[in-house]
């Protein structure tokens, strides 16, 4: 359950930055192969599927002073969000197979174990290996993945990792 609240945290963290990107951005940012594989998902019974990128990132941004995640806001064009926790085994299953695969040239960055459930955090690297094209939160336990797509520098998540402290 605490990767609930997890996920839940990341995704309101980033609604309220407000991500500076506007329609062009949104238009310009094509869809990765794992957002794709996600994305292949939406409307089957029991899954969930949201994307949202555009002037929808920018609604919360009046409600925010400052917060560790807020130096990556306008580093963010789009976020993704598959749930699929009351789906039939065989449906998660199929989830799982098709975004493992959808995974390849991801690099694990960050494994963590809470109350029994399992936490993955991976990104996609551009050529560059100091800015994270894609930064993917997966937890299989709880059926969720969440996937940030942008140009987010390892300085960025450095930043945000001393500002928890």
């Amino acid at each position: 359950m605490k990767a609930k609240a997890f996920i839940s945290m990341m995704i309101c963290a980033v609604l309220l930055t407000g991500c500076a990107c506007n329609k062009s951005d949104a238009k310009n940012t094509s869809k990765s192969d794992f957002v794709t594989a996600m994305s292949s998902f939406r409307g089957q019974s029991n899954v969930h599927y949201i994307e949202l990128s555009g002037g929808l990132l920018n609604l919360g941004k009046a409600f925010l002073d400052e917060t560790p995640v807020k130096g990556i806001s306008s580093k963010v064009k789009k976020l993704s969000v598959l749930t699929a926790e009351e789906a039939s085994l065989e449906k998660k299953e199929e989830i799982f197979s098709k975004l493992d695969r959808a995974l390849d040239g991801h690099e694990l960055m960050l494994s963590a174990k809470d109350d029994g459930d399992n936490v993955d955090i991976y990104a996609l690297l551009a050529d560059s290996d100091s800015v994270i094209k894609e930064l993917v939160i997966y937890v299989k336990s709880e059926a969720t993945v969440v996937a940030l797509t942008g140009n987010i520098s390892m300085d960025d998540l450095a930043k945000i990792a001393i500002d928890c402290e």
